[in-house]
């Protein structure tokens, strides 16, 4: 909005010999034009004083919680730990190690995959890269892909299926 003063000089300007020979449309049209531009002014000088000031508003996207007692790295306990995990789902599905971590997708080596994807995961809580170490070199999305599928109790991990027995039975061998 415009203040007395300023709606005094915008007068001023109409009244001006090249704006006198204006209708009275052409003249309210042009004050409109005027008030409009002069309260853009002021939001656009806002906004620069805001970033001016570094007055961000900050909003919460996501809260992730990391244990500081549990380092990230792969030790040799982990490796062993994890080798046994795939020992144990080859032996349970009858599977070779090589089958195992092959680019195969037969549903029994995607299921076993699956398994150790999971266990390894929760057990050692490392990187997914280093997830992928245990199971034939897999990309990190192969990875996310079957955490969120057991998470999301999709495809063969829906409830009340055989894997879910071999997946307890597996972790309660551990």
């Amino acid at each position: 909005m415009l203040n007395q003063k300023q709606n005094e000089e915008l007068q001023q300007v109409l009244n001006f010999t090249p704006y006198e020979n204006l209708t009275a449309r052409e003249k309210t049209i042009y004050l409109t034009a005027a008030r409009n531009g002069y309260n853009l002014g002021i939001k656009h000088r806002k906004q620069i004083d805001r970033l001016e000031s570094n007055q961000f508003s900050k909003e919460i996207v996501r809260v992730k919680y990391i244990n500081k007692n549990h380092s990230n790295k792969i030790t040799e306990t982990g490796i062993t730990i994890g080798n046994d995990i795939v020992d144990k789902v080859c032996d349970l599905y009858q599977v070779s190690k090589e089958d195992f971590i092959s680019n195969k997708r037969l549903m029994s080596l995607v299921q076993a995959r699956s398994i150790a994807i999971n266990l390894i995961k929760e057990v050692l809580n490392i990187s997914l890269n280093s997830v992928s170490m245990f199971i034939g070199e897999r990309d990190h999305s192969t990875i996310v892909h079957h955490l969120k599928m057991k998470y999301e109790k999709k495809r063969f991990w829906q409830e009340g299926k055989r894997i879910w027995e071999d997946y307890n039975t597996i972790k309660e061998s551990l």
